[in-house]
């Protein structure tokens, strides 16, 4: 391990650490850290490269990680060699050099990569040469630059040479350079050196060259700083270098902190690694933008290389791990680090400025940063910040701020003026009637300006309930939102020149005039005072002095579905919104942006999947296509037009990292088609093949993005076998098993976060007939089969002919005999069942005909349902007996029906009296609403049957409703009976009895499970016989919500999804 540790190029001096610490005023750029525990590889890493197709490796201590932006994997080096440099050829070819040891990454179509080591070809005497620090190719070789070695592979050779320490080598106009303080500046040609004209210090160190104009390169020396080189090499052989120093602020910092790496980003700005501090990213003024460090997210402060991807990310060599730096995203964040500290609350610009207000107190932002960071705070202002405003006073702007505190005046020039004591969460400026309005989450006040004095707050009576929001309707009316008890809208009438004040309040009610919520928050977005519940999103509508509210747009219901719910939302100047959207159950938080196209609404989320699963208590929209989020974790700012112009150049590979068929690898598509092209050609390689059909072919691929490289999804499809593309999934692998013969093409494509579809890739493959099923076999098959049939027939039809006329007359005496006895037997069978399912229930018909008895049985929860013809007695003297049954027989036969479609089980009739349960013998948890529809439906046949015929009206029906325990079995040997009995049974025909007629009359017991479903009326506390007084209630109409049409006599789809809400499987008795 400490041989690793000595990998360093040079030997390290002991400085003392210093640090840069300008930051972009465009926010920091999101970083990546990629932990030793998660690549599974050693903690050092030395050099990165990437092949054409964005495949990534890494020089680390254990060997060569690879990764594909999903799967980490390792390659070995011979005697476990420490890789130190890496290098990628146009034939995607990967150079290696370590600890003396050279090799090569070969593009394999089946393994992907293998090593091959070039050791054997160096001079044994030069074997041990130390570690390659650098490989850079040239028109004569490869070569290798260890610390006092130089090794050129060449033709199948490799060529040595003995350097002086602390030497470099650069490439410039196809040439390539040497520089040593004790040699100078060379042109290396082949084995040879050519002197190159300069002056220069000679104990200058050069550890980066970067072009830097025309003719001129910028060294980078870890003791001295910065030079500009300005190269003379028209005639290598009058070739000269002017060297000039750079006077820079960042010298220092790359002193103190020993440069060790440089890059020239594709935007053109300069990036520089330390072994101290990280690394600083500068412009080409030298102007630092951002330093990437520890206090950035950069997990480690020993920066070994730079290396920048397709995407323009930024990866690190660290001396522990790897990390990450999206330097393209749109998105970028200031936390600490730029001067911001708390949870951020509000944001506002203000007087060219951006104003933050977080929980430890106010910072702007400084137009000037020079050495500071980006925000500063405002040192009068230490306390919790809540809420900012504008205000005019004495024609002069200035920023209200609600704070823990007091509501302070900040001017453009950073003034702070204390307004008004006391601690306050919102503040709102009325400019009209000079004075604002403020509070916090027990009260709101009014306050009346005189100049930059304010006057006693007045107390805004009668709000209850916490205040969550308060806003001002674009007529100066105060709304106040509240946490459980609806909305208040205040109008305030000055009363006398004193400014005595009369509030008159509209309250907006839960439950009335609101849905029932947990909240109800208020923002004013486009002129609209909103109302955000977890319900949907209401807009305030005013009719003279009436207020009410309705949807404001159906569109977005959707986010108010699946435990989710708007957490924030605001408007820009364009009318188009921005919200966030927060899920209970999942905890998933989501950016909206709503694009206003006249009133109708195209919400757009792709874009903004990348944002941290954060809660924003903040969205601040400006015009210029910037959006700031303020969070726990400080400020984020997305800016739109940087994100259209990355997704509009973004293209990225789909790679098929291997195929395999079992156990065996056949192919691997991690470098470009034009090297596969090659591979193929020169090993003759044709379309691999299934060798044995029924085998399984496995597919895993993978996408060179690493932005978000998480989200990434992936589609695929297999022509000849699949009918369509497979859904997206995150899933990186296919595996097809028992493929029929024929000819296959395997597509696959990827889908990064923002929905930018990448290059597809495909795999060709055959598999083969098997020799039982080819042409030759099926001609065979066939003959036998011919030769075969033939000689069974011939056989066959003697012994059919005489068998015949025997086994004809046999089978068709059998054949009338059994039938003849078949149905006398069905016949017997269908009358018993149908008697005995006339007095049971199926269940317990069934149990009594397979085991011959009926067990008792016990039911916890059940409703029993009582109907009696009022003044009956009097009816029968009335009717023909005849027309007595008639009519009993014409309603009972209605109420069977009813109650069977209702899951309620007929018990049985005495007299003009009905009995039915629900529950049994199928336990359930929905028979007290069942029975209660049963009861609506029987009342809704009598009122029927009275408008039919006015004669019938003498038939008037009660009915009584009790739910709770009973027991039912069968009784009787020879005459079987199904019934049931209990204190339950006898209160609801107390019930009945106790009811009125027309109504339906329930218990208690049975009202709290139907209270959901239906409207109640409370009758008071009744005496019954045996039982004293009992709560009961009538059930007037099913719930308006519930009914069809909002009558209240059908349920609608609504009901029954609540019902069914109600069934609980392992309540069912199958």
């Amino acid at each position: 391990m400490l041989l690793r540790k000595s990998i360093l190029f040079f030997i390290l001096t002991t400085l003392f650490i210093g640090g840069v610490h300008a930051q972009n005023r465009n926010g920091m750029p999101l970083v990546d850290n990629y932990h030793p525990v998660i690549y599974k590889g050693y903690s050092q890493n030395w050099s990165v490269c990437s092949n054409s197709l964005g495949l990534m490796f890494f020089a680390n201590g254990d060997g060569i990680m690879i990764y594909d932006g999903r799967v980490w994997s390792k390659i070995l080096l011979p005697n476990n060699s420490t890789p130190s440099a890496l290098y990628c050829d146009e034939n995607d070819v990967i150079w290696v050099g370590a600890q003396s040891e050279l090799g090569v990454l070969i593009p394999d179509p089946v393994m992907g990569y293998r090593y091959q080591s070039i050791s054997n070809l160096i001079p044994e005497e030069h074997h041990e040469f130390g570690f390659i620090l650098q490989i850079i190719e040239s028109s004569d070789g490869i070569y290798f630059r260890a610390n006092s070695h130089l090794l050129r592979f060449h033709k199948g050779k490799i060529f040595v040479r003995i350097i002086p320490r602390q030497s470099f080598m650069f490439a410039h106009e196809n040439m390539l350079f040497f520089y040593n303080g004790e040699l100078g500046f060379k042109i290396v040609s082949g084995n040879r050196f050519l002197n190159v004209k300069s002056v220069y210090n000679d104990d200058m160190i050069i550890r980066g060259a970067l072009p830097y104009g025309k003719d001129s390169l910028l060294l980078v020396d870890p003791l001295h700083g910065l030079y500009i080189a300005e190269m003379n090499v028209g005639d290598p052989l009058r070739a000269s270098v002017k060297i000039s120093h750079v006077y820079t602020p960042i010298n220092e910092y790359l002193i103190e902190n020993e440069a060790y790496d440089a890059r020239v980003l594709e935007n053109g700005n300069l990036a520089f690694s330390t072994t101290r501090d990280g690394t600083i990213v500068c412009d080409r003024d030298f102007n630092v933008l951002f330093t990437l460090n520890k206090n950035s997210g950069v997990m480690n402060e020993t920066h070994n290389a730079l290396y920048e991807d397709q995407q323009n990310n930024l990866w690190i060599a660290l001396d522990h791990g790897l990390s990450k730096v999206n330097l393209s995203s749109p998105l970028t964040y200031y936390n600490t680090t730029s001067g911001i500290n708390g949870s951020v609350l509000d944001i506002q610009r203000f007087a060219s400025r951006l104003f933050v207000a977080t929980w430890q107190g106010v910072y702007y932002e400084t137009k000037n940063p020079g050495n500071y960071a980006p925000f500063r705070m405002i040192e009068d202002i230490r306390t919790i910040s809540w809420m900012f405003d504008e205000i005019v006073i004495g024609g002069q702007k200035f920023l209200l701020t609600a704070t823990s505190d007091a509501i302070f005046l900040i001017d453009s020039l950073l003034n702070v003026r204390k307004l008004i004591d006391g601690n306050y969460t919102f503040v709102l400026n009325d400019q009209e009637h000079h004075r604002i309005f403020v509070g916090s989450p027990s009260k709101a006040e009014l306050v009346y300006l005189n100049g930059f004095r304010a006057e006693e707050p007045i107390e805004i009576p009668q709000i209850e309930g916490r205040i969550t929001s308060m806003v001002l309707s674009q007529d100066n009316h105060l709304v106040i939102g509240t946490a459980l008890n609806g909305i208040y809208i205040v109008h305030t009438t000055d009363i006398s020149k004193n400014r005595e004040v009369g509030f008159e309040l509209h309250h907006l009610m839960p439950g009335s005039d609101l849905p029932r919520s947990d909240f109800y928050n208020v923002y004013l977005c486009s002129k609209h005072v909103l109302i955000v519940s977890k319900t949907g999103i209401y807009k305030v509508m005013r009719t003279a002095n009436h207020y009410s509210v309705e949807f404001f747009d159906q569109s977005f219901a959707q986010f108010f579905q699946n435990y989710q719910f708007i957490n924030i939302i605001t408007h820009d100047k364009k009318g188009n919104f921005w919200f966030q959207i927060n899920n209970k159950q999942s905890g998933e938080k989501s950016l909206i942006f709503a694009r206003n196209n006249g009133g109708t609404f195209a919400f757009h989320s792709k874009a903004y999947r990348t944002f941290p699963n954060l809660e924003f208590y903040t969205i601040y929209p400006e015009p210029d296509s910037v959006v700031w989020c303020g969070s726990d974790d400080g400020v984020f700012r997305y800016h739109q037009r940087e994100d259209k112009f990355r997704e509009s150049r973004e293209s990225f590979p789909t790679l098929i990292k291997k195929v395999s068929i079992g156990d065996s690898l056949i192919y691997s598509g991690v470098f470009s088609m034009k090297v596969m092209e090659k591979l193929v050609k020169a090993g003759n390689q044709k379309i691999p093949q299934l060798r044995v059909s029924g085998q399984s072919i496995r597919f895993n691929f993978s996408a060179s993005y690493y932005s978000n490289e998480e989200q990434v999804r992936f589609q695929y499809i297999l022509e000849g076998f699949d009918e369509r593309w497979s859904v997206l999934s995150r899933e990186n692998y296919k595996e097809y098993t028992s493929l029929p013969p024929g000819d296959y093409i395997f597509r696959v494509k990827a889908v990064n976060a923002y929905g930018v579809i990448g290059k597809t890739a495909f795999f060709r493959f055959k598999v083969p007939a098997p020799w039982y099923i080819r042409w030759w076999a099926w001609i065979l098959y066939g003959i036998t089969v011919v030769m075969l049939v033939l000689g069974i027939i011939t056989y066959s039809n003697r012994r059919l002919l005489k068998a015949k006329a025997r086994l004809e007359s046999i089978i068709h005496r059998r054949t009338k005999e059994i039938n003849s006895q078949k149905k006398a037997i069905e016949s017997e069978k269908e009358k018993a069942d149908s008697l005995l399912l006339n007095i049971l229930p199926v269940r317990i018909a069934e149990e009594l005909k397979s085991r011959g008895i009926c067990q008792t049985e016990f039911y916890q929860s059940t409703t029993v349902l009582f109907t009696d013809f009022s003044n009956f007695t009097s009816i029968s003297e009335q009717l023909d007996p005849e027309d007595l049954v008639s009519k009993l027989d014409l309603f009972f036969a209605r109420f069977d029906e009813i109650c069977s479609r209702h899951k309620m089980e007929k018990i049985k009739t005495i007299g003009d009296s009905h009995m039915s349960v629900g529950g049994i013998p199928v336990r359930n948890r929905t028979h007290p609403i069942d029975a209660v529809l049963a009861a609506f439906e029987m009342q809704q046949f009598i009122k029927f049957i009275h408008q039919k015929n006015e004669d019938d009206k003498i038939w008037q029906l009660r009915i009584g409703i009790n739910t709770g325990e009973l027991t039912a079995g069968v009784v009787g040997k020879k005459k079987f009976a199904f019934d049931v009995w209990g204190d339950t049974v006898n209160t609801a025909s107390r019930l009945q009895d106790a009811g009125e007629c027309g109504e339906i009359n329930i218990s208690d017991s049975t009202a709290k499970a139907v209270e959901q479903f239906f409207n109640l009326t409370y009758r008071g506390k009744k005496p019954i016989k045996h039982k004293g007084e009992v709560d009961m209630y009538f059930v007037t109409s099913i719930k308006k919500e519930l009914s069809i049409e909002g009558r209240g006599d059908k349920p609608n789809m609504e009901f029954w999804k609540k019902y069914n809400e109600q069934v609980d499987i392992k309540f069912l008795n199958f």
